[in-house]
């Protein structure tokens, strides 16, 4: 393929010209002192986080919460998994001044967790069986039945 003088000089003045060009630079001074945010958590939200976390972990827990909860599953998990990476940020687990004022109740929780839903409660809300369709295959296996009596049947008599 051919390219003349012009065409190349025209595409190389384009890529040139689309370079940007270096800013000054700008020293920007900050207006207002800027202060780390103070994270205190009480022993209630610890103890809600270590109960939040605990179900979450179970897949047997969080499944029998989403279906107890009210709210629907798409919040209730919502509710899960951000006291779950709460929880994990914050490294509650192992801070041992909270664990030294409200007692470890990462360990509590998970052991009360299991206890409540031994019981057939989790989180307050008590697990109900789930209901809805019949269990077995009755009128599905005469059917079939019916169905292959008919076809065999079809078939001795030809």
């Amino acid at each position: 393929m051919h390219f003349p003088l012009l065409t190349t000089t025209i595409l190389l003045a384009s890529f040139a010209a689309a370079v940007p060009s270096p800013s000054p630079n700008v020293n920007l001074e900050p207006r207002q002192q800027q202060q780390a945010a103070i994270q205190t958590i009480t022993c209630a939200d610890y103890a809600r986080l270590a109960n939040y976390t605990a179900i979450g972990g179970n897949a047997t827990l969080r499944a029998a919460f989403l279906q107890a909860s009210p709210q629907g599953t798409d919040p209730t998990r919502a509710i899960l998994d951000r006291a779950t990476i709460e929880f994990k940020a914050k490294n509650l687990m192992f801070d041992g001044a909270l664990n030294a004022q409200c007692g470890n109740l990462s360990t509590i929780a998970s052991t009360e967790v299991n206890t409540n839903f031994s019981q057939g409660v989790i989180a307050g809300w008590k697990v109900v069986a789930p209901t809805g369709a019949e269990i077995g295959a009755g009128r599905e296996v005469w059917c079939i039945g019916i169905i292959l009596v008919m076809y065999a049947g079809f078939g001795f008599s030809l």
